[in-house]
């Protein structure tokens, strides 16, 4: 579903049956089809180069693990996404990575529930873009529907 919203293509179509950090099921089912390539117009880039400032925050699960599929690679200026210790869990302590973490390194909080956080960061992104007068757009991908 998200290679779908960030293509508007099929997913199967890029190998996209898993999440794409199994990238060994997915090469091993669908030969050469890891990924897709830098060629597919992807919704991020378009809406930088419409002058938009872009955002993404929540599960991302399109490939982090390789720096060709990460969100800022994908055309999302600022982005906000946690490593899950579980998908049952939405409170305690959840390890974040951002456009401002070092590579390899994680921020550390214990959150009240996980989408409250990342509406918090939504928050600020749009009202910060809202105060520079710059156009923007908001990918939010919160936890909560699974």
């Amino acid at each position: 579903t998200r290679v779908s919203l960030l293509t508007g293509c099929m997913p199967l179509r890029f190998g996209a049956i898993d999440s794409w950090k199994q990238l060994a099921v997915v090469e091993k089912t669908y030969p050469n089809l890891g990924g897709m390539p830098s060629s597919v117009p992807q919704l991020g880039k378009l809406m930088q180069q419409s002058g938009r400032r872009t955002g993404h925050f929540g599960k991302w699960h399109v490939g982090f693990e390789r720096t060709q599929f990460q969100p800022k690679a994908m055309g999302f200026d600022e982005f906000t996404l946690h490593i899950e210790p579980s998908l049952t869990s939405r409170s305690g302590e959840f390890q974040f990575i951002s456009q401002t973490t070092e590579p390899g390194q994680t921020e550390i909080l214990d959150v009240d529930f996980l989408d409250s956080e990342y509406a918090r960061r939504v928050i600020d992104f749009i009202q910060r873009a809202n105060a520079d007068g710059v156009p923007y757009f908001v990918n939010f991908w919160p936890l909560t529907p699974h």
